[in-house]
């Protein structure tokens, strides 16, 4: 379960990394658009964005196992949910529901600094991977997310400094008439040590610097009504490690 909020934290992060442009050159196009991510402020911010994406991961044993996760973000506040995890989180708390353990976590929110701090961090960390991936090319496609659509399909492989990571290839699917990736495929080589063969991301929706709220009222809200423990979560242990 933490395998897959880290990759799919990091192939939402991937996605601001190659959002399409206007330039027949598709390395040139995915440059230019990296650039863009280094602009964004997604988070602690009077930017934000909304998602919802499916994310599949494929098991070196033939296993899969899917999962639908939501995301959204403005300002001081944020949430991430899939069937497992609901996480929200705002200026005073950080509240994670772990559905499956029925263990609820409160703890102080983090402020606007340091959520400007973690997002500047990724983007380092989103560069530094970049500069060590190789453009292999790109080719037109149709059908491979949404039947009858056609999209550019962007390949890169890992270059020397990469080669004992376990890293096949990434593929990115770019829908030109919308501007947007529509699919990312991050591929590992057999015995890598993950366990996985690949890990892919189809992009549903995906809104940035929206108006609303991403969730009405207080972090806290979400498991307390009026200082009670709202009714869904009565078996659910609590641990509020607020000061």
């Amino acid at each position: 379960m933490k395998r897959l909020v880290l990759i799919s934290m990091m192939l939402l992060s991937a996605y601001y990394g190659a959002l399409a442009c206007e330039n027949n050159d598709c390395e040139e196009l995915f440059k230019k658009a990296t650039d863009k991510v280094r602009s964004l402020r997604l988070v602690g911010t009077g930017r934000g964005f909304n998602s919802v994406y499916q994310v599949t991961v494929t098991g070196e044993d033939g296993s899969i196992n899917r999962e639908k996760v939501e995301f959204g973000a403005l300002r001081d506040k944020y949430f991430y949910k899939t069937s497992q995890l609901d996480f929200y989180q705002d200026q005073k708390t950080l509240v994670m529901i772990h559905h499956d353990e029925k263990i609820i976590y409160l703890t102080g929110g983090k402020g606007r600094k340091r959520e400007e701090d973690q997002h500047s961090a990724m983007i380092k960390l989103l560069d530094s991977l970049q500069k060590y991936l190789v453009f292999q090319g790109c080719s037109r496609e149709f059908g491979t997310v949404h039947p009858g659509k056609g999209y550019t399909h962007v390949t890169f492989s890992p270059g020397a400094k990469l080669k004992s990571s376990g890293l096949k290839s990434i593929g990115y699917w770019l829908d030109a008439d919308e501007l947007a990736v529509r699919k990312i495929m991050v591929n590992y080589t057999p015995g890598s040590g993950y366990g996985v063969q690949k890990y892919e991301m189809v992009v549903d929706e995906m809104n940035i610097s929206p108006s609303r709220d991403p969730y009405a009222g207080a972090a806290v809200d979400k498991v307390f009504r009026n200082n009670k423990v709202r009714q869904e979560y009565k078996s659910y242990r609590i641990i509020d490690k607020r000061s």
